[in-house]
């Protein structure tokens, strides 16, 4: 070790160890950083992801300290370079108040992201008669809020899991590129056009396909649940129905999609067919 590292290490070591020696740290510890930073200590939290990142011995544990920091809002540049004990009172104040405004902006995205999931769900129903033929109704309003919603989260210049998954999911209801500015437009007039619509059916049935699928490549069921394989099967099958019946010039139905093949698949070979 350099004479320059001995005498970082040292430094660091009688920053956070009482006694002058390096503390171990541990998961424990970790898990306790998580609890304070959960519960509002934030000035705890991240004292103890610095002492963590800075002198625990299992890299995983560095690296996680790291991944947290960052999560709660601090840039890369800043996690390198911050030394907690050199920090001021009104420094720490001036990070704690925009780590707090950040953590508030998650949890909003994090509730607007739920509500407009459920929000999706309930917009476009779903229900199949005695023939097995599904029947869906779409409430626009209902569909165009939920929309709304997720692209203000998708939308969002902060790049935390709640933007990532609101984009993912937009994605895979079809809106992407240049469908993007169709949606804002569709948002604002408060009007969706029927491709638009269509397309947007097309996502929401595409996403119960895939539930179903992974369904019925289930291992093994929960000994506390129904068995759901036959009611998957059955289910997917009426869906896809539907789909090549009503959507089938959509452009997510003519895409090529392993989900698509599977219950194409599925529904040539008959309903019947034994899984």
């Amino acid at each position: 070790m350099t004479r320059i590292g001995s005498v970082v290490l040292l430094g660091l070591a009688a920053t956070f160890s009482r006694a002058g020696d390096v503390p171990r740290f541990g998961e424990h510890d970790l898990k306790q950083a998580h609890i304070l930073a959960e519960e509002g200590d934030l000035h705890g939290a991240i004292t103890l992801y610095f002492k963590i990142l800075r002198l625990a011995d299992n890299k995983d544990l560095r690296s996680d300290a790291r991944e947290q920091l960052e999560h709660l809002g601090l840039s890369g540049q800043e996690t390198f370079q911050m030394d907690p004990a050199a920090l001021k009172p009104v420094d720490w104040d001036k990070l704690l108040s925009r780590l707090t405004t950040a953590a508030a902006l998650r949890q909003r995205q994090e509730l607007d992201l739920g509500y407009a999931e459920g929000l999706l769900r309930a917009a476009v129903g779903m229900c199949i008669d005695q023939a097995g033929n599904l029947k869906v109704e779409v409430q626009t309003k209902d569909l165009l809020r939920a929309l709304d919603l997720m692209l203000q989260v998708a939308m969002a210049e902060t790049q935390d899991e709640h933007v990532r998954e609101a984009q993912s999911e937009l994605e895979r209801l079809g809106i992407a590129g240049p469908q993007v500015p169709a949606l804002r437009k569709a948002v604002t007039d408060g009007k969706l056009s029927p491709e638009l619509q269509s397309e947007l059916v097309c996502g929401v049935c595409l996403q119960r396909l895939r539930k179903y699928r992974e369904w019925l490549e289930e291992r093994a069921e929960q000994e506390d649940e129904p068995p759901r394989k036959p009611l998957a099967r059955r289910l997917g099958l009426s869906v896809y129905k539907y789909l090549a019946a009503q959507h089938a010039q959509s452009a997510a139905f003519k895409n090529p999609s392993d989900v698509l093949n599977f219950w194409r698949d599925m529904a040539n070979a008959g309903q019947d067919k034994a899984f």
